[in-house]
């Protein structure tokens, strides 16, 4: 038996051998990289079948904003470009709006050579022409759709439909040539690069929004050039190898549209910080809208009527880009039509509001007496401004051209409480499109029978 008083007498007794480890545990470095490598390939795998499933393949790549830079107008729309996964439908049927190669919206392809016995419209503008819903600021007061009307829903396809059905014996193209945030001297701009190469028998304005903000700066090329490094940036951007995973294209298209969707939409005239161009979701504004202003002086009309001289001399900068464009159409024969979007937030000229309206039109309103909170001049031109003075200097600027003139909120002066025509400061429910659709196809076949509507 073993001896435990001598431990040299139990030497000869082998030793027990080392329990072997298995080779997870031998080699934890590798382990731990073959694991996360695997775990990475099955989240990309997952990735991949979701954006299979959800029919994105024929999106994942494409550029990811609906504006891209231009060297003529800084930005303008992408070709291409699809809203399918933000598109609101009047029916399920409805094709999605995807932008063509000369990035318009269509119902039917768009050719430089205009067919035999059509008659050729375009419609420019801003979002409210390019067919936006409501901004998603106003989704807590009343929420609408926040996306793009497919092409039947939107004014240009719904004034397509009127002018064929009261007039059967043309063939009627409205083309929806506007984009996000467009103003006019990049219509101007447009016109020159792009639709004058399409025969257009007539070219259909409808401006007013986004020109706000160069009525309180008098600077509308320099406003927009403040926006040339974000489309450089995001345009470089398209460079970066992760637009190839299919993980960041699912977390990177979730983020758009559940935390930041501002793409949906353009900013609210209150927004003024232009956003970090890493986020190619995020909208680029204009600062100049709001300005500091000391208690008891910020008070919205009284701020107004001192500041009113200043807007009159910066609206003639825009009068002069407006004369300058009517000049171009004229020296090309091309009959036109300018006509001020509805705007939620005028005063003298307007619908009768909804209650819904009213609630909608409170989320914009001017600084209260007393405060030291920053004015937003902005809300003052839409409520003031367009019925004090630049609607009627407009309405004269397209007489000395003979262009046809139109001033909606006018033309809606009549329109009930019972109807719910605004989805926020100035984009339009289905019905208000329709409305606006009907007034704009009255006065074309009303300018077409008297002889002011001529086709090329």
């Amino acid at each position: 038996m073993p001896n435990f008083s001598d431990p040299s007498a139990n030497s000869a007794i082998p030793a027990a051998a080392p329990a072997r480890r298995n080779r997870f545990a031998r080699y934890p470095k590798t382990t731990l990289c073959v694991t996360v490598l695997v775990l990475l390939g099955l989240i990309e795998l997952t990735c991949y079948l979701i954006i299979v499933f959800k029919g994105h393949r024929d999106l994942r790549f494409q550029y990811p904003y609906n504006r891209i830079l231009s060297g003529y107008t800084v930005f303008q729309n992408v070709p291409g470009h699809s809203f399918r996964t933000s598109a609101i439908k009047a029916d399920p049927t409805e094709p999605d709006p995807v932008l063509d190669e000369h990035g318009f919206l269509h119902d039917t392809p768009i050719t430089r050579e205009k067919p035999t016995g059509t008659f050729r419209i375009f419609l420019l503008g801003g979002s409210t022409a390019f067919g936006a819903g409501q901004n998603i600021r106003y989704h807590s007061v009343h929420p609408y759709p926040d996306g793009l009307y497919a092409y039947p829903s939107s004014i240009a396809g719904q004034l397509q439909r009127y002018l064929q059905s009261h007039d059967p014996t043309r063939h009627y193209e409205v083309i929806n040539a506007a984009g996000f945030e467009r103003r006019i001297h990049q219509s101007l701009i447009q016109y020159l690069q792009t639709l004058s190469q399409f025969h257009p028998d007539l070219i259909i304005n409808l401006d007013g929004m986004n020109d706000v903000y160069s009525v309180v700066t008098g600077t509308p090329f320099e406003d927009l050039e403040q926006q040339i490094p974000f489309y450089v940036e995001l345009y470089q951007g398209q460079r970066s190898l992760l637009r190839y995973s299919s993980t960041y294209y699912v977390l990177s298209t979730a983020y758009s549209k559940w935390v930041n969707r501002q793409h949906s939409a353009e900013p609210a005239p209150t927004t003024v910080a232009p956003p970090s161009a890493a986020s190619a979701a995020a909208t680029p504004t204009v600062a100049g809208g709001m300005t500091s202003a000391s208690p008891g002086e910020n008070s919205g009309r009284v701020f107004y009527d001192k500041s009113k001289p200043r807007y009159t001399k910066n609206a003639e900068r825009l009068l002069q880009i407006v004369r300058q464009y009517f000049a171009v159409l004229k020296a090309d024969r091309t009959p036109s039509m300018f006509v001020i979007q509805p705007l939620l937030n005028r005063k003298k000229e307007n619908k009768h509001l909804s209650d819904i309206e009213r609630k909608l039109a409170e989320v914009m309103v001017p600084t209260e007496s007393g405060t030291s909170a920053a004015v937003d001049q902005c809300a003052l031109v839409l409520e003031y401004f367009f019925d004090d003075f630049l609607s009627a200097a407009l309405r004269k600027a397209a007489q000395e051209y003979g262009v046809e003139y139109l001033d909606l909120n006018a033309e809606i002066a009549s329109l009930g409480p019972d109807v719910e025509f605004y989805v926020d400061y100035c984009h339009l429910t289905l019905d208000g499109n329709r409305r606006v659709a009907e007034i704009l196809g009255k006065a074309i076949l009303a300018a077409r029978a008297r002889g002011q509507g001529g086709q090329h």
